[in-house]
């Protein structure tokens, strides 16, 4: 038996933009997901680096925005990510990437 179905759309360069979580049962009793609305949904944006820059989590419980800032190198690889919930920054990461000469 069938407990939940996920359904995942992608961008055309391959990244996940949405996902959706939804009770099966739920499902088959209404006739599909039209009318339905998902136990959570996800969805996301990137910049031109394809970086996620925004996740956006819905359910009937939370409506959370994740948002993420970067500070980039002459590579435009991102060395400082700063993460943000509902516009609160909740983590700074850096990295330091070093280039074989």
């Amino acid at each position: 038996m069938i407990d939940s179905i996920n359904k995942f759309k992608y961008n055309s360069s391959g990244k996940l933009i949405e996902k959706e979580h939804d009770n099966a049962e739920q499902v088959e009793i209404i006739g599909g997901s039209q009318n339905n609305t998902p136990i959570y949904k996800e969805t996301y944006a990137y910049d031109d680096y394809l970086n996620i820059i925004m996740k956006h989590y819905q359910s009937s419980r939370t409506n959370e925005i994740n948002r993420y800032e970067y500070t980039f190198d002459k590579n435009n690889n991102w060395i400082k990510r700063i993460s943000f919930r509902n516009d609160e920054p909740i983590l700074i990461t850096e990295r330091e990437i070093i280039y074989k000469q």
